[in-house]
């Protein structure tokens, strides 16, 4: 069984069984690793960036990302449904792009948001 240390909570010897795993994962890439790892029955897959995660074979296979009209990937909507499939929008907004309008509609008068524009607090794009 397991025993916690009272005043502390961790469990005894848990620096070295996480050193022990350290030091055993620097002996190879992460890529001998997923090798290893495929011939077993163990639920282990690699931690990727987001760009990678995007080109993985899996997530391309299953559909996980999706291309938006700026050239970059978007994760898709999960989950995915047979009877009622997503239709995402990809008219994504630039950054700023409805800034003026939606300060308008909150009663900022057009001095206060050029203002605050000069002044670098909110961005607006075209």
């Amino acid at each position: 069984a397991v025993v916690s240390t009272q005043s502390t909570g961790e469990l005894p010897k848990w620096g070295e069984i996480a050193r022990a795993f350290k030091d055993q994962f620097a002996t190879k890439t992460q890529s001998e690793w997923v090798d290893v790892f495929s011939k077993l029955d163990a639920c282990v897959t690699p931690v990727l960036t987001f760009d990678e995660a995007a080109a993985h074979p899996h997530n391309k296979d299953r559909g996980m990302f999706m291309e938006v009209p700026e050239g970059t990937a978007e994760p898709s909507p999960s989950p995915k449904l047979s009877a009622t499939p997503a239709n995402p929008d990809l008219k994504i907004p630039k950054l700023g792009q409805h800034t003026m309008e939606i300060l308008g509609s909150l009663g900022y008068n057009g001095e206060t948001v050029e203002q605050l524009v000069t002044d670098q607090v909110i961005n607006v794009s075209k």
